[in-house]
């Protein structure tokens, strides 16, 4: 079970005491390395010593001794009866590479007086320093000299471990030369090359793992599950990432061998769709070829696994320069999250192959229900032209249905490793019928039986719904249990609400209300709701920041669209979803996201879902929008009006739900070129910064972007520009929104789209001066400094020694700025976007003073 790494460490933190002759107590942190021996600092410790032990969880002290000292490495082996391992094996890291990686670690520090206290920060490559100590560099705050010793101390025999939690040393002083912040520790691999601390730990230097010359793109496609108590969800057990269940060949044989030579083909850029209905298994096919390409590489190192979500993570997709060979697998390609990273990721390494420097091969897989490419293109065709390529051919999955044997193979494996030791309740199901039509069922089947839960005739039709009942029924307990609801639907409600958007703890909180069953509880209540929820699914298992966490949506997806489908009031949650004033852009994104799948069984509940946001625009638009046009038209047609009525509703009424209802809408129809050219024409002028229009101006700004994108082509010395302009403008509403890492994507495209006008045409620097002061704010915001300083050095340089007469403007009197004006109907039929205005049109709404803000960084209209 994934919980967070704070519970996932209680279990081995030991807090360490040695009592001198004189009386005099020395405190140390120590961590169970396997039973009965604790790993900590050797300084002031020699073989044999008295030593006070008690684990960081409570309990009475115990009497240990000192079995094992490093000798000129400073650690020790402490024997301690009653000291017992969680039933996971360590795994032991060594630090490679160039850069410093995220570590963790928890002690007992003087500062603290000596309570448990979480540390967190870097670790550098272990070859960095030439005195065999591993270099740290702690994050967050330092403490003061306490008496006159560092308030590290105490610290001293800390474990550290990375994000994986891999074992890479212990930490053992502070280097006096330097700012407190700096800790040494003795790498793992010194203590590993030790013979007497292997035989009395039984590690195996061979399976020390190499980190820090990992893809950043890319997290690894199977991960660890800790099955450790009876209280875990059974969604999680079915998960493809955690392989609960191995990969099951079932006739798939040629697929994995064919997605396995087009990785190994000569070409040095490949992009490829794996299609197939949910369920079929196209999560674990991916997950079986990173898996063959990490483990038997052939004559080719290999990175390989699934893209980062693009939310959390704060990489640089269109910066990004492989360093071996790299399959990224893309779920759910069809998203519209992954439409902006992808586009630059491929755009980027296209630039690569024509420069010839792309000396790596690079292979992109798309896993989707249908193909996601139409999502994807960026409006030259050329995605389509390169799928359309021999080796590049659609894989689908329906064609490889299971065969009677097939079943049978998975049931076999899959009851094995769901059935527990020595259970007496496992009832071995039939699933010899053709409604297993997909490995998921026969797996729920599995899990089922093994629970002792009898499962359906597999003669029956309608099989996968009582299948998927049954699952959801012995879920129900656990909502019931930690829920605190009179009835049943309530929590089932909760669920739903986490599935539909994702949400962190603190987020959850607010959400709830958009139950009505919850939209009166106490605000000690639905904060007790929220964590009970990431207690039931946590999503995000190293942050530290309780309301941070994000809580995980039920998965895998057939599970939660029927959880969704059959969830009390659903049509009034979404309603009340769309204008609930916490709920952001990326719950709406998510939320679109699962509404689409479930589309795809529950088809009445995707078009009651899309009816009822067209009657709420409709309501908006009143005599204007007549009883029978769809939803794109009525914004193509007045998202003018629309905006104006959103911004009224808040000006007169302080009233966010007609904006964010129109956000909902426009963020719905993604895609849709009449909302698109609309948007770009949009002649209102949104203030900036403004938290109730934040996500307003956000949708606005995605569908300008991808309107210029797609005439980009037609005319470049026109609209590369505007689309400079505009992408500029959404990183700008990104971080209004709160969400600096994506707004780092947009900005660095502004930047790079900017640095080429310069080159041909220098009355372009001011918008590159400008893209570079956002950028360096958007990275201080995420807490990159370093690369936040230089994007800001460059910017100021710009600034005092502009290489043109031009003058330049100073960034505290930007705003952002409609990138085109209404547009124009040329000969075809075809709407092209006409030139922007010298300046936006005034807002007819008589604004407050204290409401018109300007944009500190954005670039003149």
């Amino acid at each position: 079970m994934t919980v967070p790494w704070t519970r996932r460490w209680a279990a081995r933190v030991v807090e360490v005491k040695k009592v001198g002759t004189d009386g005099t107590k020395s405190t140390y942190s120590g961590y169970v390395i396997v039973d009965g021996l604790v790993l900590t600092a050797g300084h002031g410790l020699a073989l044999g010593d008295a030593i006070r032990l008690r684990s960081a969880s409570g309990g009475a002290w115990s009497d240990g001794s000192v079995v094992w000292r490093g000798g000129e490495h400073d650690a020790a082996l402490v024997a301690g009866a009653g000291f017992t391992a969680p039933p996971v094996s360590l795994r032991w890291g060594r630090v490679e590479g160039k850069d410093p990686v995220e570590i963790w670690a928890q002690g007992f520090p003087a500062a603290s007086g000596h309570d448990l206290t979480p540390l967190l920060g870097r670790a550098f490559p272990d070859g960095a320093s030439r005195h065999g100590r591993m270099r740290v560099d702690v994050s967050g705050s330092i403490p003061r000299h306490i008496d006159g010793r560092p308030g590290w101390a105490g610290l001293s025999g800390a474990t550290i471990l990375d994000t994986a939690d891999r074992v890479l040393g212990v930490l053992v002083s502070t280097p006096g030369d330097w700012h407190p912040g700096r800790l040494h520790a003795v790498p793992i691999t010194a203590l590993l090359a030790d013979p007497d601390f292997q035989r009395l730990t039984g590690a195996d230097p061979a399976r020390l793992e190499s980190i820090g010359d990992d893809c950043e793109l890319i997290r690894p496609a199977r991960e660890r599950f800790e099955w450790d108590t009876d209280d875990v969800s059974l969604a999680e057990l079915l998960k493809a990432r955690y392989a609960i269940v191995p990969f099951v060949p079932d006739g798939r044989e040629s697929a994995l061998e064919d997605l396995t030579a087009w990785c190994r083909s000569e070409h040095p850029l490949a992009i490829r769709t794996l299609t197939g209905p949910a369920g079929t298994g196209k999560s674990r096919l991916a997950a079986e070829l990173c898996r063959t390409l990490l483990e038997e590489p052939g004559t080719t190192a290999w990175h390989a696994g699934f893209a980062v979500d693009p939310v959390a993570s704060a990489v640089s997709w269109g910066e990004w320069s492989p360093r071996r060979a790299t399959l990224i697998v893309f779920d759910y390609a069809g998203d519209l999250v992954w439409r902006d990273p992808f586009r630059l990721l491929v755009t980027h390494l296209r630039e690569l192959r024509r420069d010839e420097r792309l000396r790596v091969p690079v292979r992109i897989l798309l896993l989707s229900r249908q193909s996601p490419v139409d999502n994807l293109e960026d409006g030259s065709g050329s995605l389509h032209a390169m799928l359309r390529q021999a080796h590049n051919r659609e894989l689908a999955l329906p064609s490889l249905s299971l065969t009677p044997k097939a079943r049978q193979d998975h049931l076999d494996t899959a009851f094995a490793a769901f059935t527990r030791p020595g259970s007496a309740t496992a009832v071995r199901p039939d699933v010899d019928g053709p409604a297993y039509d997909r490995p998921l069922l026969v797996h729920i089947a599995a899990l089922l039986g093994a629970l002792g839960v009898s499962a359906p005739d597999p003669a029956e039709s309608d099989l996968g719904t009582e299948l998927l009942d049954q699952l959801i029924a012995r879920e129900n307990q656990r909502w019931r249990d930690r829920l605190d609801m009179p009835h049943d639907d309530h929590a089932r409600q909760a669920v739903c609400l986490i599935t539909l958007t994702a949400p962190s703890v603190a987020e959850a909180r607010d959400l709830l209300r958009a139950i009505p069953a919850w939209a009166d509880q106490p605000v000690a209540n639905l904060d007790a709701a929220a964590k009970a929820l990431f207690q039931l699914y946590p999503g995000s298992a190293y942050v530290p920041d309780t309301r941070s966490q994000r809580i995980a949506p039920v998965e895998p997806d057939l599970l939660a669209e029927h959880l969704i489908a059959g969830t009390v009031d659903l049509q009034e949650i979404l309603a009340r979803l769309q204008t609930h004033e916490s709920a952001t852009a990326a719950h709406h994104g998510r939320l679109l996201h699962i509404m689409d799948l479930t589309a795809d069984h529950y088809p009445e509940i995707a078009d009651d879902y899309r009816e009822r946001r067209s009657e709420s625009i409709r309501a908006l638009l009143g005599e204007l929008a007549g009883t029978d046009r769809p939803l794109p038209e009525l914004l193509g047609g007045h998202l003018d009006l629309l905006t104006r009525a959103a911004l009224e509703g808040i000006v007169q009424r302080r009233e966010p739900a007609s904006a964010n209802l129109l956000a909902s809408a426009l963020e719905a129809c993604r895609g849709e070129a009449t909302v698109s050219r609309a948007a770009a024409g949009l002649q209102l002028a949104l203030p900036y910064p403004h938290y109730q229009l934040a996500r307003l101006g956000h949708a606005i700004e995605l569908h300008r972007v991808d309107h210029l994108r797609a005439w980009l082509h037609s005319d470049r010395n026109t609209y590369t520009p505007r689309l400079a302009t505009a992408l500029n403008n959404l990183g700008l509403r990104l971080g209004d929104l709160d969400r600096p890492r994506e707004a780092l994507i947009p900005t660095r495209e502004a930047v790079d789209l900017y640095r080429g006008l310069t080159a041909a045409d220098p009355a372009q620097l001011p918008g590159l001066a400008a893209a570079l002061n956002n950028l360096s704010l958007h990275l201080g915001d995420a807490e990159r400094f370093r690369q936040a300083l230089i994007a800001a050095e460059e910017a100021v340089g710009l600034y005092r020694e502009p290489p043109s007469p031009t003058p330049m403007p100073s960034p505290a009197s930007r705003r952002p700025s409609p990138t085109s004006a209404a547009a124009e109907r040329t000969p075809g039929n075809c709407a092209r976007p006409s030139p922007p205005p010298a300046s936006p049109s005034p807002s007819t709404v008589n604004w407050p003073a204290n409401t018109d803000r300007t944009c500190p960084h954005s670039p003149p209209p």
